[in-house]
Order: C-alpha cells, then sequence, then structure tokens
C-alpha cells in the first residue's frame, strides 16, 4: 500500500466517523493536523473526501495528489496519519459499564464499577428521579497500551 493509500484509508475513516464536527480531542487535533498538513496541495480535496467519504475518485485523486508529494512530505503524512489512528483508539466514547433506561424513581448504590477501553461510563437513558451513587469507578487502559 501506498503512503497516498494509508493517508486517504485513514482520512476516509475519519470522515465517516465525523471527526470534522464531532470527534473527541485528541483525535480531532490529529485530524486537523493532517488535513493541514494536506491542505497546501489537496486541501479541496479533503473537503470533498469529507463530504464523500465514499467516492472512489476522491479518494484516487487524493491518493495520486500524496503519492507525488517528496519522501519527507509522505513521510510526514504517514506519521500525521498513525497519530491520528492512535488517537481515535483512545478517544472513543468511553466503555459503557452500566446503562440506565426507562426508570422512575430509582434509589441505586454501587459500590464499584470498573471498565476497560479508556474511560468508565454510565450511561442515563429516560431517568426520571431518584438517586444514584457510586463509591468507586475505575478505568483499565485498552489492552496492548
Amino acid at each position: 500500500m501506498t503512503v497516498g493509500a494509508f493517508v486517504v484509508s485513514v482520512l476516509t475513516k475519519a470522515a465517516e466517523a465525523g471527526f470534522g464536527e464531532a470527534a473527541k480531542s485528541a483525535a480531532k487535533d490529529a485530524y486537523e493536523a493532517l488535513k493541514a498538513r494536506l491542505s497546501p496541495s489537496a486541501g479541496s480535496k479533503v473537503v470533498t473526501l469529507e463530504a464523500a467519504p465514499d467516492s472512489e475518485k476522491t479518494q484516487n485523486a487524493l491518493i495520486e495528489i500524496i503519492d507525488r508529494q517528496s519522501q519527507q512530505e509522505r513521510d510526514a503524512l504517514r506519521v500525521l496519519a498513525e497519530a491520528l489512528i492512535d488517537a481515535s483508539k483512545g478517544s472513543g466514547e468511553p466503555s459503557v459499564a452500566l446503562a440506565f433506561r426507562d426508570l422512575e424513581d430509582v434509589a441505586v448504590n454501587l459500590k464499584r464499577i470498573e471498565a476497560e477501553g479508556g474511560g468508565v461510563g454510565v450511561q442515563f437513558e429516560n431517568v426520571k428521579g431518584g438517586t444514584i451513587t457510586v463509591d468507586e469507578a475505575k478505568a483499565k487502559g485498552r489492552s496492548g497500551n
């Protein structure tokens, strides 16, 4: 796989995930850094890719632009794309260790919540009234990190 194909693959996945709008800070920063580096040579193509991530025509045009860059520039783009991958691994929504849905007047006291994957998450959906307390919440890092 060429550097261009790799970078475009990462950009496409980021665009599909909506990194341009609602990404968490680290992933969004990495995405913006990659876009900024591409801006002088391919800024309009990146904008087009964001609007239509599944456009093979745009993907191929972007690959060509990137692969025509100097080795130094391709290396810099590869590093930024890898940083985006790394940032997106830890930037997703917290692990949902517990979900409360469709409850009224609850009284819950939890001793401990432990979650893997970058954060402890408790999800509330349509919970009305009552109290929920947690004595301890702990997040374990992702395996391999």
